[in-house]
């Protein structure tokens, strides 16, 4: 089959993750909206290397204008934050639809993150330093925490996977379809994709409406992620106790 002939229905059911493990609780949102994106880039002849421009420059845009301190352009902002992540949804869904994969096409999708996860920070670090200073200097910290959290807990994946290597072991998932359920539950709402997308649709509530919903958001993922470095990390912690 042509890919010029695919239909919007064809690319939602053959070229997404449709498993609702599969992925992050919002992109089974972003994926109403994908595939005509996909399906509007395929007939264009774009390669996935193009989408990835377009999700870098929407990101950019995404977090300049949320900055800005005004409503329209925060709502602007907020658009343009939606539009980065059905790009990085996208940009699969064509690599999968026109079989082109290149090394070139997976390290540049990973650079696209690198330029625009900072931005989204800096950018949602200033909004909430312009509504209340105190409420950005404890985010401040918070984040500061959390980046070395993440970073012993990249140590610890990097070490645990050469040792499972080494053994040849296996991991074994829980039975407990409940239990699984709620732990990707949670895990899905503080991960970064799901805070970029939530958070500042809850800041736009709160300018609206004088609450504090996402101040209170905003340290649920912080800790939330704290906390689940911490637990990631006991065995490690065991082990070093043990030895010294």
């Amino acid at each position: 089959m042509e890919t010029n002939s695919l239909s919007v229905k064809e690319i939602r059911c053959k070229y997404q993750h449709n498993k609702f493990y599969d992925g992050y609780l919002v992109d089974h949102f972003c994926q109403i909206f994908s595939p005509y994106f996909t399906w509007l880039f395929v007939r264009l002849g774009w390669t996935p290397n193009y989408v990835t421009s377009l999700m870098i420059i929407f990101g950019i845009l995404g977090a300049t204008f949320f900055v800005i301190p005004s409503l329209s352009f925060k709502i602007v902002g907020v658009l343009f934050i939606y539009l980065w992540y059905i790009m990085d949804i996208s940009d699969g869904e064509v690599a999968r639809a026109t079989k082109t994969f290149s090394k070139f096409g997976q390290e540049f999708d990973y650079t696209a993150h690198v330029i625009n996860h900072p931005l989204f920070v800096l950018s949602f670090t200033l909004c909430i330093i312009q509504a209340n200073i105190l409420y950005g200097l404890l985010i401040v910290g918070l984040g500061l925490v959390d980046m070395i959290f993440r970073n012993l807990v990249a140590f610890n994946s990097i070490k645990m996977l050469k040792e499972s290597s080494a053994e040849n072991g296996t991991t074994q998932e829980s039975n407990n379809s409940l239990l699984k359920f709620m732990k990707h539950i949670f895990l899905s709402i503080i991960t970064f994709p799901n805070f970029v997308l939530v958070f500042p649709v809850l800041f736009l509530w709160d300018t609206i409406y004088c609450c504090d919903y996402a101040f209170v958001f905003l340290c649920i993922v912080l800790l939330g992620s704290i906390l689940v470095t911490f637990l990631c990390m006991r065995q490690w912690l065991r082990t070093v106790l043990n030895i010294y």
